[in-house]
């Protein structure tokens, strides 16, 4: 099933002491259950925790121990093609997402692996939220750490 989504990349400084986090975001624009179902296709399980709202997460991400409760659902990795291309994996599916050049100049960088070059925590956000903002429905979201031992397409 072929779903739309917007492609979002946010870099958060946790504070002292911590290591900062660059972060993309997938906001799909379906219903919950279709949602829910998607996540656990992706996953491979039928076991998934969904995280706080997205409210939440633009302004705690890697502030609090519970945030990271996406560790226990699964690990992504990440690839990228072009300069603005970029593919996340899961156990069971992967989704190839494109960042638009205006998020690529608001951080300040040239390609999407130059947003996740350096010493950073690397997360994806699954999220239903502007479709349920839009629809006045119910929505989750679910954070995923990037694995970064995996080899990258360069």
């Amino acid at each position: 099933m072929e779903f739309e989504f917007s492609c979002k990349i946010v870099k958060y400084d946790p504070g002292e002491g911590f290591k900062n986090t660059a972060v993309i975001i997938f906001d799909f624009e379906i219903e919950l259950n279709n949602f829910k179902d998607l996540v656990k296709g992706l996953m491979g399980s039928p076991f998934t925790i969904p995280i706080k709202s997205i409210d939440y997460i633009d302004n705690n991400v890697g502030k609090f121990s519970d945030f990271y409760n996406g560790e226990i659902i699964s690990r992504a990795s990440i690839e990228f093609y072009d300069l603005n291309g970029i593919v996340v994996s899961f156990r069971s599916g992967h989704i190839r997402g494109w960042v638009e050049d205006e998020e690529l100049k608001k951080w300040e960088v040239r390609s999407v692996r130059e947003f996740f070059d350096g010493d950073l925590l690397k997360n994806v956000i699954l999220t239903n939220y502007r479709f349920g903002q839009i629809h006045s429905s119910l929505t989750e979201t679910y954070h995923i750490s990037i694995n970064t031992s995996h080899e990258e397409r360069r």
